[in-house]
């Protein structure tokens, strides 16, 4: 075995250094893949194995392993005894996370051999993969890893169990539950994501990022809830701040009070979305705050009604109808220390980069996702005076046209230029 003197040092941060001087008049090489608990080895002889590659294998002093790889690299996954290891190839040199070894599950739950979990939901986030940090008294959980100096290659695989062949059959349930509900007054509406999307990037998880998955089926969606969000804030900022929608005292901000002048002033608005008991106009010159009112219908027709009440138009959940393809990304915070103000930092290519993986759906398998508007009462615009004609502005609906044709308008509008959920300035979550 070739011989060297370990050279082992400390960071500021408290990180030991490990490097090995060959004695042949080179510079001590680092081998950052190296772990030693303390620096009491410093200076000591050293024997030491390397693979073809050059990789070391391991390291001895006066004949005792110190340090060996593991595991070795024809081993990703250290498989208990008697449980089989799921190893997926599908043209990747990824192999699967999950194993139940390197998971915070209950020692019984360990022992009964899964091989996988068929709830993506509860396979990210209940049996999540964990690795000692180089201190060895700390934990990371991980979902990828991409170490060619190890050989080590993991990512998470979605399994969506007896769903994965089913979707279809989920998609034809919701269908029949919007024409049960709402016969002859819902409207299908399928979305195709146009790249990649992601949704719930900074929701509550084990890991640094995290994303939204449905609680029961364990497969990524769009929650009723962030479709009416996103499709109440578009219209906000689409029509409510229009040159002729803002008061004087407002024109060279645009956007302020906007909400307040939709929940105020927009009947035809405040039927489909709804309104709260209480507004707060900001800024404005005068104290007076109208009414807060909604469209009722009476035996003398329709009439424009005080009171708190929630929208007539009911938001369907956004259901895959193929197995959605679960892709890793990466952010990479390139100035971290500026970023923190330690001291004084500038934003110099000297700092170490950050990166950040996180977990995406992406437009593989011709993915389409269905969703479903309804309401009880679909009225004609034309019902609501004056006030229809800003949401139609340049638009092919006419006074004729329903509350459903106006939101099936707004939310394909909504979704293919806005987009839905994080990172939308990049690219992500864009619809068609």
């Amino acid at each position: 075995m070739p011989k060297g003197v370990l050279k082992i040092s400390r960071t500021n941060k408290g990180k030991v250094f490990v490097e090995i001087d060959k004695l042949n008049g080179r510079p001590p090489m680092p081998i950052s893949y190296v772990v030693l608990p303390d620096t009491d080895l410093n200076g000591k002889e050293c024997q030491y194995e390397v693979d073809e590659k050059g990789i070391f294998k391991t390291i001895k002093v006066e004949g005792n392993v110190v340090w060996s790889r593991n595991p070795p690299p024809s081993v990703t996954l250290a498989t208990p005894v008697g449980q089989k290891q799921v190893v997926y190839t599908e043209g990747s040199k990824f192999q699967d996370t999950f194993s139940p070894a390197h998971t915070f599950l209950p020692q019984d739950v360990q022992n009964l051999g899964l091989t996988d979990i068929d709830n993506f939901s509860l396979k990210l986030q209940k049996a999540a993969r964990y690795e000692t940090t180089l201190n060895r008294d700390k934990f990371k959980f991980i979902f990828f890893k991409n170490d060619p100096r190890e050989r080590v290659f993991l990512e998470i695989k979605a399994n969506y169990g007896h769903l994965q062949d089913n979707f279809t059959t989920l998609c034809q349930r919701q269908a029949q539950h919007a024409e049960r509900l709402f016969p002859s007054n819902s409207r299908k509406i399928e979305l195709h994501p146009q790249w990649r999307f992601v949704l719930g990037l900074g929701g509550e998880s084990v890991y640094e990022t995290n994303m939204t998955l449905h609680h029961t089926y364990g497969m990524p969606y769009f929650p009723s809830s962030s479709i009416k969000g996103v499709l109440r804030g578009w219209v906000i900022s689409q029509i409510f701040t229009q040159e002729d929608n803002v008061k004087s005292y407002n024109k060279d901000k645009p956007l302020e009070n906007a909400e307040h002048r939709a929940i105020t002033e927009s009947p035809l608005f405040c039927t489909i979305f709804g309104c709260p008991k209480e507004s707060q106009k900001k800024n404005s010159p005068t104290k007076d705050l109208n009414a807060l009112k909604f469209i009722v219908q009476t035996p003398e027709g329709p009439k424009w009604k005080s009171q708190e009440h929630q929208g007539i138009i009911t938001f369907f959940d956004g259901l895959p109808t193929v197995a959605p393809v679960i892709k890793t990304d990466v952010m990479n915070v390139h100035y971290k220390d500026w970023y923190k103000d330690i001291g004084y930092s500038a934003p110099t290519d000297t700092q170490r980069t950050n990166p950040i993986h996180f977990l995406t759906v992406s437009n593989e398998n011709n993915l389409r996702f269905q969703t479903y508007i309804g309401t009880n009462n679909n009225m004609k615009l034309g019902e609501f005076g004056k006030d229809y004609g800003i949401f139609i502005k340049n638009t092919p609906l006419n006074s004729d046209s329903t509350i459903l044709d106006l939101v099936a308008y707004w939310l394909k509008k909504a979704l293919s230029l806005h987009g839905i959920g994080a990172k939308t300035a990049v690219g992500y979550g864009y619809m068609k």
